[in-house]
């Protein structure tokens, strides 16, 4: 039988117990110890890194990779290493963030956007001549119909974001198209005009020269705006020839000449035909009233001509 667990008892005037014995006192400053104040000292420098291990591929990387895929297989074949594949993924990446430069025109995008879309593909901020750098070829004379219509052509191009390469090929196009047309057009206005030449002397014969020559007088005294005057005689017919050429309006002038007395002015001109003046032929027909009178009958009539024609001209006889 085993024994109660009793609480030993104290004795009425025993001492309490003595508490159990304080941590010693931390040692007092030394000289040249640490103040307690300082920071404890830093932990010894790491461990410098490992260096990294080489990755070592098996000959068959390019099936772990390609799994079940046999055109990706394919296609991994055709590379040497996997550090050539690695390669290529960037060099691909690359080019696929330039096609998205250089891809279609970001029309939803900002301005921003536009602007760098613009500077990579080569398309100025303005659609002008100046600022695609054109220039018009040497020798090529251009109107201000044609500098118009290019000036609007390449604005036109602007407008759909054509780069300088695209502009440049159209305009020299343009050019070479222009010039050749113009060439055709030179070469049909020539034909037409010996053609209507050989009209006009037909129909007036020995007197084409005097003709044209009092009708040509009759559109300078009508028209007397010289450049005006240029430009309506040298206007291009649509069919080709210019409108001084044509016979139906050369007829025309002529006729306008006679009806406004420019007959004698004709005449004139014929009397003129022979190298001398009217003035000395004059003379010489009165001289003969005393020294031929038969040769000075029968130049009366023409004597009476040069009067008429040089009151015309309004010469003194």
């Amino acid at each position: 039988m085993s024994e109660p667990n009793v609480e030993p008892v104290q004795p009425p005037n025993a001492p309490p117990p003595s508490p159990p014995p304080a941590d010693p006192p931390a040692d007092p400053p030394k000289l040249g110890g640490s103040d307690p104040g300082d920071p404890p000292p830093s932990d010894p420098p790491a461990d410098p890194p490992a260096e990294p291990k080489a990755v070592s591929f098996d000959d068959d990387w390019r099936a772990h990779l390609a799994g079940d895929d046999t055109e990706a297989l394919e296609r991994l074949s055709r590379i040497k290493s996997p550090q050539d594949l690695a390669k290529e993924v960037v060099r691909q990446n690359k080019e696929l963030s330039k096609r998205q430069v250089n891809g279609a025109f970001p029309e939803e995008g900002s301005d921003e956007d536009k602007a760098e879309w613009r500077k990579a593909n080569g398309v100025p901020e303005k659609g002008t001549l100046t600022e695609y750098g054109i220039k018009t070829p040497e020798g090529y004379d251009m109107s201000e119909v044609e500098s118009g219509m290019l000036d609007d052509f390449v604005s036109t191009l602007h407008g759909i974001n054509a780069p300088s390469g695209q502009v440049q090929t159209a305009v020299d196009f343009w050019f070479k198209a222009n010039a050749a047309n113009q060439q055709a057009n030179n070469q049909l206005d020539a034909d037409r005009n010996r053609e209507w030449d050989g009209e006009i002397a037909s129909d007036l014969g020995k007197d084409k020269d005097t003709m044209l020559a009092a009708a040509n007088a009759y559109i300078e005294n009508r028209i007397g705006d010289e450049t005006l005057r240029n430009e309506l005689l040298n206007a291009r017919l649509p069919g080709g020839g210019i409108v001084a050429k044509h016979p139906e309006f050369v007829k025309m002038w002529i006729d306008l000449a006679l009806q406004n007395g420019y007959a004698d002015r004709i005449e004139a001109n014929s009397l003129e035909a022979g190298g001398k003046s009217i003035i000395e032929q004059i003379h010489e027909i009165e001289a003969l009233q005393f020294k031929d009178r038969q040769r000075y009958d029968a130049s009366k009539d023409k004597l009476l001509k040069l009067y008429s024609a040089a009151e015309s001209k309004g010469l003194k006889y």
